[in-house]
C-alpha cells in the first residue's frame, strides 16, 4: 500500500489518512465545475468553515476574526489560512474559465464582484 502525503490548501496542516476532503475552489453552487484545476485537498476544518462562500468572501470573514483573535494559536491558523487562501484568489483570477462550468457562468461571477 502506497502512503500518500497531503497537506491542507488553506492551513497547511497535514491531513490524516480517510480524513481529506476536495475543496472546490470556485464551489459548484457558484458555477464551479469537477475539474482537476477547481479541485484541491483540503481538511475538514477549514471545508466545513468556508462552506460554499465564495474565496473572496471569506478571506473577508478570517480577517476580521484574526482582528479580534486574543489568542496566538488562532492567529498563526488563521494567518496561514488567508496567506494561503489568498494564493488561490489569484489562481482562480489567472486561471479564469477552467475552473467554471460555462464561459457565462465565469463572466456572471465576476460581474457580481466574487472575483
Amino acid at each position: 500500500m502506497i502512503s500518500e502525503t497531503v497537506f491542507c490548501c488553506y492551513c497547511g496542516e497535514m491531513i490524516a489518512p480517510g480524513k481529506r476532503t476536495i475543496e472546490h475552489l470556485v464551489p459548484i453552487s457558484l458555477g464551479g465545475n469537477g475539474s482537476f484545476y477547481n479541485k484541491k485537498d483540503c481538511c475538514k476544518t477549514c471545508n466545513n468553515d468556508r462552506g460554499n462562500l465564495p474565496l473572496s468572501l471569506w478571506i473577508g470573514r478570517m480577517e476580521a476574526r484574526l482582528a479580534r483573535s486574543k489568542t496566538i494559536a488562532l492567529n498563526r491558523v488563521l494567518e496561514a489560512r488567508i496567506e494561503n487562501a489568498k494564493y488561490w484568489q489569484h489562481y482562480i483570477d489567472t486561471a479564469g474559465e477552467k475552473l467554471y462550468r460555462s464561459n457565462e457562468i465565469f463572466l456572471l461571477y465576476i460581474k457580481r464582484g466574487f472575483k
